[in-house]
């Protein structure tokens, strides 16, 4: 790594700004414009539904992270690419099973 050089992704903003600000701009245009496309039951049943399998990815996503040898902070350049699990849909679509 050369003098005044950094190595990595060279992010301007953190990944989950990028989400929190998503976020609050949907909040902000439904205050204005309110609508709502689902029954508000099936809204927020949708809405745990997804909270609830985030957060169970997380381990086997994080084991992953560790065995390929790279880090899971997004600022940190990257060691390994990961394929298999979870990143086999997001990292390359075409080939789906």
């Amino acid at each position: 790594m050369s003098e005044g050089r950094h190595e990595g992704p060279g992010l301007r903003v953190h990944p989950p700004v990028v989400y929190l600000a998503a976020l609050l701009i949907g909040v902000g245009v439904n205050y204005l414009w309110p609508m709502a496309p689902v029954p508000e039951r099936w809204g927020g049943i949708a809405g745990i539904v997804l909270i609830v399998v985030g957060i169970a990815i997380m381990p086997p996503v994080l084991v992953r992270f560790r065995r390929a040898g790279t880090p899971f902070n997004a600022h940190l350049p990257t060691s390994a690419l990961i394929t298999d699990g979870p990143y086999r849909f997001s990292r390359n679509p075409a080939t789906w099973p």
